[in-house]
């Protein structure tokens, strides 16, 4: 007998169709439509599971709960109950054990996920190749089969095969040209097979798109002089070979001048591209009617970008690489280290300390000269060649390169660049914006919607309270957190939109647990632990300039730091050091940094306040990494500049 096992990745959209539904309910309860898709979600869910086909959801009496918490929830438990919703994801996860966002190719393939900016394929650790990161071949399309019971089961454990095949894409739109002051308007957007003709469009990162459909999310970033009217996020099924269902954004002109709207494309792992649209906000010009067929100014150039995926198995102690982009193409490659990366990498945050704290006494150019050396050993000993010889050709090819690894030590923003035998090409900071992120859910675009909040002790240096009074000027609060325990209280509370961090941090590379930034009492890094996952919930911009704030230490299987505690927690950008830094350097950084922020993304900023340092001799300027998405605005509101 046999029959048609149901794919998982229908079971997977289905499942984060309803989540993000319900989230969206909750923060609108009284939507009817939202609330007509809520129910008709959770119906189409109910049948999978009263079908018997759903019997690995060991939540269903959970689900069942909150879903009926989710018809009746008051607009003022709207947040705690978006937290609860998170939870029950991730139990979702931990029950189907590959979780949400993994897809089955065929018999011979492994589970994959995608790294940010890209949509290319990368397949996770199989049982016989730990950490490893490896190109998957070319796509296939698959059949649609019908196995017996005996053939499912001896596949993928009741998992089959679904439908998928890559496709490429372009997100497209229609909208205004000029607008008057005060009106209200609406950009039409889709995902579509082919360029768009009457307005901008770009093309995304290829993607699988399985028979069922695949739920991409648009956001909607509005820039200065304009305000968004509706939800800033909404859903979009795409079909193989169909364009996908318009969507309407509704936007209102709030002042005069330029003006842009920023569209980002991501599924729940991967970031596909971003489309930017410009327009005037102007007295004369306008349409009667605001038509959104008349076109508007092409879109500025997109950074030519390359993502560099890096995982180290400490147990054979060697690194995995697996580098993409539209310049470099796919190339993937491997090394063992004849040391311990846990052992290696505190000698060298040892040097860099001894070099920002001047003890030597070296000349600036001495500096920079061994600077320079630590990074070509960086560049020499811990790339492969195969890494090494493309980056080298597409040395003036890319603009940007981001980092996906999870709680990598090594301080890649130092790699110096050369060839053997030839010219010096230098620090790949100086020549590329330089960002990291994690493996898992891409990083967001919108950052910290809500208020900013400063952590200075009591016992701080002059130069950090004179930070935080320059920092008030451009992000005024009030805010000011000296304690331990208005700092554990204050991570809790929703509204929290810039966390500031102007302290001593305490780094102890073998032993996470003892690693602490200094306010009244210790703050250890345990006080951020895994039971905070997503409490974070505006998704701030967390920024501890302190030093060595971003450095990994090693904990229990492998290495933790600030950036995945508070990454984990739900922030959405951090910024950090990985050694010492030199104070009268780092309140520049931050001050021109945030300068910067209020009108640029945040990945420019950052570039921005790594060149105001550039002093010779100071190796303050590469200590800082930026965790995020380097096109991410942020969303706290500062002062009106002068």
């Amino acid at each position: 007998m046999s029959k048609r096992v149901i794919e998982p990745e229908v079971i997977n959209l289905m499942l984060e169709q309803y989540l993000n539904t319900a989230k969206l309910y909750a923060k609108s309860p009284g939507d009817s439509e939202l609330l007509r898709r809520l129910k008709k979600d959770f119906a189409n869910l109910n049948r999978l599971h009263l079908s018997g086909v759903t019997d690995w959801l060991q939540t269903w009496d959970d689900f069942t709960k909150i879903h009926r918490m989710s018809l009746r929830m008051p607009q003022s438990e709207s947040l705690a109950h978006i937290r609860k919703l998170v939870v029950l994801k991730s139990n979702f996860i931990q029950d189907y054990g590959d979780g949400i966002n993994t897809v089955y190719l065929d018999d011979a393939s492994v589970p994959y996920t995608v790294p940010m900016s890209t949509g290319k394929r990368v397949s996770e650790p199989s049982s016989g190749m730990d950490d490893s990161a490896a190109v998957v071949p070319s796509p296939v399309v698959l059949a649609e089969t019908s196995v017996s019971d005996e053939e499912a089961s001896a596949r993928h454990g009741e998992r089959a095969a679904p439908i998928s095949r890559f496709e490429k894409r372009h997100l497209t739109a229609r909208a205004p040209l000029v607008v008057v002051p005060d009106a209200k308007f609406s950009i039409i957007a889709c995902i579509d097979v082919v360029p768009g003709g009457n307005g901008p469009s770009t093309p995304l990162a290829e993607v699988a798109i399985p028979s069922s459909g695949l739920m991409i999310t648009v956001e909607a970033i509005a820039g200065n002089n304009l305000k968004l009217l509706g939800p800033a996020s909404q859903m979009v099924r795409v079909s193989p070979g169909e364009k996908s269902p318009e969507i309407e954004i509704a936007l209102q002109a709030t002042a005069l001048g330029s003006a842009e709207v920023v569209l980002r494309a991501h599924t729940d792992q991967a970031y596909l591209g971003d489309l930017r649209i410009s327009m005037m906000v102007a007295k004369q010009g306008a349409p009667d009617l605001q038509d959104v067929k008349s076109g508007i100014a092409a879109a500025p150039r997109m950074a030519r970008k390359a993502t560099l995926t890096i995982k180290y198995s400490r147990r054979d102690r060697t690194y995995r690489f697996l580098l993409l982009g539209d310049a470099t193409g796919a190339h993937n490659g491997e090394l063992t280290l004849d040391e311990d990366l846990d052992v290696m990498m505190p000698k060298l945050m040892a040097q860099a300390n001894g070099l920002a704290r001047g003890v030597a006494g070296y000349t600036d150019g001495a500096v920079e000269t061994i600077l320079s050396g630590i990074g070509s050993d960086i560049w020499y000993r811990l790339l492969p060649r195969e890494i090494k010889d493309v980056l080298t050709v597409c040395w003036n090819g890319i603009d940007r390169l981001d980092i996906v690894s999870d709680d990598d030590m090594t301080p890649w923003e130092l790699m110096f660049a050369h060839t053997a035998g030839g010219p010096e090409m230098g620090f790949i900071s100086d020549k590329w914006l330089v960002s990291r992120w994690r493996f898992g859910a891409g990083a967001p675009g919108d950052v910290g919607a809500g208020e900013s909040v400063y952590v200075v002790p009591s016992s701080a240096p002059q130069a950090a309270n004179d930070e935080v009074d320059a920092l008030q000027k451009i992000f005024p609060s009030q805010a000011v957190w000296k304690t331990v325990d208005e700092l554990n209280k204050g991570i809790r509370r929703p509204g929290m939109g810039m966390l500031h961090i102007a302290a001593h941090n305490h780094v102890r590379y073998g032993d996470a647990a003892a690693s602490f930034i200094s306010l009244d009492k210790p703050f250890p890094q345990t006080m951020l632990g895994a039971h905070l996952q997503g409490v974070l919930e505006n998704r701030p911009l967390v920024f501890i300039n302190a030093c060595a704030s971003s450095a990994p230490t090693v904990q229990w299987q492998g290495a933790t730091s600030w950036a995945s505690r508070f990454l984990n927690a739900g922030a959405g950008a951090f910024i950090g050091s990985n050694w010492e830094v030199r104070d009268n350097t780092a309140s520049i950084f931050a001050l021109e940094f945030y300068q910067q922020a209020r009108q640029q993304p945040l990945g420019l900023a950052f570039q921005r306040a790594r060149e105001k340092c550039s002093k010779p001799g100071d190796p303050t300027r590469f200590a800082y990494s930026f965790f995020g998405h380097p096109d991410a605005v942020l969303q706290t509101q500062g002062a009106v500049a002068p």
